[in-house]
C-alpha cells in the first residue's frame, strides 16, 4: 500500500512539469504553397439593395447590410453577422458567437473593380489570441 501511495504522490508531482512542456504544435509554421490545393471556384459575395449575400458560404446566407447584428443559422463558429458599408468600395464584417466578437473582416474592391483585398482578425481559437 505504501508503494502505491508513493507512486501516486510521485506522479502528482510530475503533472505541473508535463503541463509546462512545449506542445508539438507550438512554434512557427510555414505553409508550402507548392503542395497546397486552393479552391478552384471563387468565393461569391453580393452586396446589393441593402442586403449582403454570401452565396458560397456553407450554408449560404443573406443579412441586412445596416451595421446591426443579424442572426445567422447553420455556422458552428458564429451566430450573428454584422455588415457595414464604409464607402462605395469598402465593407466591414463582424462575426459573433454568443455575443462575443470572433472575427472581423474588411473587404476593399480596387478602383478598377478587378481585384479585392481582404483583411481579417480571427480570435476564435481557444487561447483568444487573434490571427490577422
Amino acid at each position: 500500500m505504501k508503494k502505491l501511495l508513493l507512486l501516486v504522490a510521485s506522479a502528482t508531482l510530475l503533472i505541473p512539469v508535463l503541463a509546462m512542456a512545449q506542445s508539438s504544435f507550438d512554434g512557427t509554421w510555414k505553409g508550402d504553397l507548392a503542395s497546397s490545393k486552393l479552391p478552384e471556384k471563387p468565393d461569391v459575395y453580393l452586396l446589393k439593395e441593402g442586403m449582403y449575400h454570401c452565396k458560397t458560404c456553407a450554408p449560404p446566407y443573406a443579412v441586412k447590410a445596416d451595421g446591426s447584428d443579424q442572426k445567422v443559422k447553420g455556422h458552428p463558429y458564429f451566430d450573428t453577422d454584422s455588415i457595414t458599408v464604409v464607402d462605395a468600395r469598402t465593407m466591414t464584417e463582424t462575426y459573433k458567437k454568443a455575443g462575443k466578437v470572433v472575427v472581423t473582416n474588411k473587404l476593399t474592391v480596387s478602383a478598377d473593380g478587378t481585384t479585392a483585398s481582404f483583411e481579417f482578425s480571427d480570435s476564435s481559437a481557444g487561447n483568444g489570441t487573434p490571427i490577422t
